[in-house]
């Protein structure tokens, strides 16, 4: 007669590798991507600006930024059309005497 585990343990052994297969199904259902933590490149890598890598100070990167902001041709408009406006009330009286007389 053949030499077989007493059937506690194989009912025992049954249920290990049924949870086993569903918590591995369960894990592959899972929509996440992994990756190798271990060959991650370091912070100061992934956060650097491009221009940073050019061997310039964080102030230097700033003032390109600021240079290469885009520039609003109304806004200008509207700043000189004010500016005109208040030089001429400060003038005012100036020009005025100059018309009527």
């Amino acid at each position: 007669m053949a030499n077989y585990p007493p059937r506690s343990e194989v009912r025992l052994r049954k249920k290990q590798l049924a949870s086993k297969k569903q918590e591995e199904t369960e894990f592959e259902t899972l929509d996440v991507d992994y990756q190798d933590v271990l060959n991650l490149p370091s912070r100061k890598e992934v956060h650097q600006s491009k221009g940073e890598f050019s061997g310039k100070t964080r102030k230097e990167n700033k003032n390109d930024k600021k240079k290469k902001q885009v520039q609003f041709p109304l806004v200008r408009i509207l700043l000189i059309l004010f500016l005109l406006l208040v030089a001429a009330v400060v003038t005012y009286p100036i020009w005025v005497e100059k018309l009527i007389g």
